[in-house]
């Protein structure tokens, strides 16, 4: 008859040790998933505030070119020299013509944090430098005339899908015939950014492999 109690307990200490297995590992998944969801959420606060600060600087880049062109200063004098990118953008000696002079546009060039980038292509001429053209046509944003714009390459994907998805634009379009040449005063149809729905800033992956994920902001639409 003892033998038997024995048996019995012994049988209900191993029930309560397989019960405690399983509420431990359902714990612990319970308490990863947990994790793994707080890191998602706050990687993509993350893109969002970054989205937000990429799109912010970009618009006040573009409200310096209007004002400057409401004081008279012609498209073709605009000057984005500075003394930060790789690029020379002089554009004359007009010091009321430039965007980043307190005598002109009044605008400061900001450094694109590195957080917001590919380092994989950390070796590239131009990597983590706003740049300035003026032979690139979007399409859809006013005539067939090359605008004048701003952007930023090697964006993560990630973060180009978070601007996209903040403007309202659909998934990330592509775009193969961009070009990268400065503004230093004049206009050329040299290429066309399509795809882009007629948006006047937005993400696209620059298929041609130079800047791969790339932000835009239209400055003037021609």
């Amino acid at each position: 008859m003892m033998n038997k109690n024995r048996q019995n307990e012994s049988g209900n200490v191993l029930w309560f040790i397989l019960l405690a297995i399983a509420l431990l590992a359902a714990l612990t998944a319970t308490i990863s998933k947990s994790s793994d969801t707080t890191e998602q959420n706050a990687n993509i606060e993350r893109f969002r505030i970054d989205a937000s600060d990429i799109m912010r600087h970009s618009a006040s880049i573009r409200e310096a070119v209007n004002s400057l062109k409401l004081q008279g200063i012609s498209e073709n004098n605009i000057s984005f020299v500075n003394t930060s990118t790789s690029v020379d953008y002089s554009n004359g000696t007009c010091f009321d013509c430039m965007v980043f002079s307190s005598s002109g546009g009044g605008a400061a060039y900001r450094t694109p944090n590195p957080s917001w980038l590919d380092s994989t292509h950390s070796g590239d001429a131009r990597y983590g430098e706003w740049e300035f053209s003026g032979t690139n046509d979007v399409i859809g944003v006013r005539s067939a005339n090359a605008d004048l714009i701003m952007y930023l390459g090697y964006l993560k994907e990630n973060l180009c899908t978070q601007i996209n998805t903040m403007l309202r634009i659909a998934g990330t379009p592509t775009d193969a015939g961009f070009d990268q040449t400065a503004f230093t005063g004049s206009f050329a149809n040299t290429a066309d950014i399509g795809n882009m729905s007629g948006a006047e800033s937005g993400c696209f992956e620059d298929t041609s492999g130079d800047r791969d994920f790339t932000y835009y902001q239209v400055l003037i639409k021609r």
